[in-house]
């Protein structure tokens, strides 16, 4: 499916096999974003070399530009800048791989602005939403066998809480992430049948977040819905603000337990946040214009802990229970201060303002004209999922480190990649309207 002003370009043979290539793996990607890491990341570099082929063959490199590429390697040059005065420098090298995550957005841009843009938006929505679903449901139904999550009587600790890769709350920031995304399509998409099974991998999916009783992921989530039903339609988001307030508060059990006890500063699960924040910003007072190097903080942080009792310090959760890892800050701003410095930070700040930004400008010309009722991928769904799924990043990124969580930040990347390469086709509708974006 071939997108309006968009021209087919002429490429050599090679070019457009590595096109097919990189399609699939990004496809495939999505499949797999939600219960496989390693898979993953295999398919994003296959995705990376096929992109470096393209670029060899095709020497077309405005077809992969995103006007973002300025904010991101001034980040990076100040990360590079920073291995040499970090206090691990190995592993700082080593985390430098975390750029190497953003070629989903520059692999997606190319590929969405091709002559089967099309195609590959609606592949890439209907491998995530059947990722998505899939895993949730298989995620339900072991959850259900082990009997669902429970407070430990012993210890005060929640156990059993359900997950779908590696931990809980990386699954609910997938969650959060993949349930983005349908509702922005059941917010945009015109035809009745999508919309009917757009709802039926949302309930399941929806339900398995809620179940990871994982509170960021929760906020992550109200907060881009909110910000996409407000680009919609203003009243639905004041209206969605109350009704999901209130069901939080009127659900029996768990759920409504974790969500009031987002609010109880003295919460056994509170306090350890809190003290990983205070010590954060010990290490920002400390270093604020290096930073300390992007490495695990753990011992550096209890470094900090003994230095501020003047003793040793306990690393046991409970007497005799698990050693607690504080390998990061639970917070990206913070992280981000304490690793490059508040230089560092900054950066970063300048690159999502910037990625905000053009994600706005992208919509303000789609919006120019009605949405394709036959297209079963629009690109206003993506655009509008990567705004939503931005806000949730971020504001879910207030409690947990998603800039360096792979699984979390390869698919908003991803899904960001996606909304831009739709850049064209808005600035052609701007312009054949009188709207210019």
């Amino acid at each position: 499916m071939a997108d309006p002003g968009v021209p087919a370009a002429v490429l050599p043979a090679a070019a457009r096999g590595a096109g097919r290539v990189m399609a699939g793996a990004l496809v495939g990607l999505c499949l797999t974003a939600t219960f496989s890491i390693s898979v993953t990341q295999i398919l994003l570099g296959v995705a990376t070399a096929a992109l470096l082929v393209r670029l060899a063959v095709a020497r077309d490199p405005r077809a992969w530009a995103v006007g973002l590429e300025g904010p991101l390697l001034a980040l990076l040059l100040w990360a590079v800048a920073m291995v040499p005065l970090s206090g691990d420098r190995a592993q700082s090298a080593l985390f430098l791989r975390r750029f190497y995550l953003f070629a989903a957005l520059f692999a997606a841009v190319g590929l969405v602005r091709g002559e089967h843009g099309g195609r590959v938006r609606a592949g890439a929505l209907a491998a995530l939403l059947v990722g998505g679903a899939g895993t949730a449901v298989y995620g339900l139904v072991d959850y259900a066998r082990l009997g669902g999550a429970f407070v430990d009587a012993w210890d005060g600790y929640l156990k059993n809480r359900l997950v779908l890769t590696q931990h809980y709350m990386t699954s609910g920031g997938l969650m959060m992430v993949t349930c983005l995304v349908a509702l922005a399509f059941l917010l945009v998409v015109r035809g009745r049948r999508t919309r009917l099974l757009l709802a039926a991998v949302l309930v399941p999916m929806a339900a398995a977040l809620l179940l990871t009783l994982t509170r960021s992921a929760w906020l992550g989530f109200g907060a881009g819905a909110v910000v996409m039903l407000a680009m919609m339609r203003r009243r639905l988001a004041v209206g969605a603000v109350v009704l999901g307030v209130a069901a939080m508060v009127l659900v029996p059990g768990l759920v409504r337990d974790r969500f009031l006890s987002a609010f109880d500063l003295a919460d056994a699960q509170n306090t350890p946040r809190l003290v990983m924040w205070k010590v954060g910003l010990e290490i920002v007072a400390d270093h604020p214009v290096t930073g300390v190097g992007d490495r695990n903080l753990n011992e550096l942080y209890w470094a900090y802990r003994e230095q501020a009792a003047g003793q040793p310090v306990t690393r046991e959760a409970y007497p005799g229970g698990p050693v607690i890892a504080v390998g990061h800050l639970h917070n990206n701003v913070l992280h981000l201060a304490a690793i490059w410095g508040l230089p560092g930070l900054v950066l970063a700040v300048v690159f999502m303002v910037a990625l905000l930004r053009r994600l706005r400008t992208v919509w303000r010309g789609l919006r120019a004209a009605p949405v394709d009722a036959d297209d079963p991928a629009p690109p206003e769904g993506w655009v509008l999922a990567a705004v939503g799924v931005w806000w949730g990043f971020v504001v879910a990124g207030m409690f947990e480190w998603y800039f360096g969580d792979a699984e979390v930040a390869t698919l908003a990347w991803l899904v960001s990649g996606l909304a831009l390469g739709a850049d064209r086709v808005a600035a052609a509708r701007a312009a054949a309207t009188g709207h210019p974006a």
